[in-house]
């Protein structure tokens, strides 16, 4: 599995401004968190796969050369942390 956190430079309220994803060996992800500049957070998982990519997801150096995202790979702990911080109730 990898860990990627995600920021996104944007102004558009629809989309997100942060984006947390687990993926598998083939870069697809398996779960997802996605944090609004309103303060409200999404999720997705294979369970509720509907807001999941259904392409791969680009190599880290790739997402880097767009100059509106920040990306970095990210551990398993740190992932699972926020995961388990998240409220569906927010969803």
């Amino acid at each position: 599995m990898y860990y990627l956190n995600v920021q996104w430079r944007h102004e558009a309220p629809n989309y997100p401004v942060e984006i947390w994803s687990e993926l598998d060996a083939d870069r697809f992800e398996t779960r997802k968190l996605e944090r609004y500049a309103t303060g409200a957070w999404k999720c997705w998982s294979t369970a509720q796969p509907e807001g999941l990519g259904t392409v791969p997801v680009p190599a880290l150096a790739t997402i880097q050369e767009a100059e509106e995202f920040t990306a970095q790979e990210i551990d398993r702990a740190t992932f699972e942390q926020v995961w388990k911080g998240f409220s569906p109730a927010e969803n």
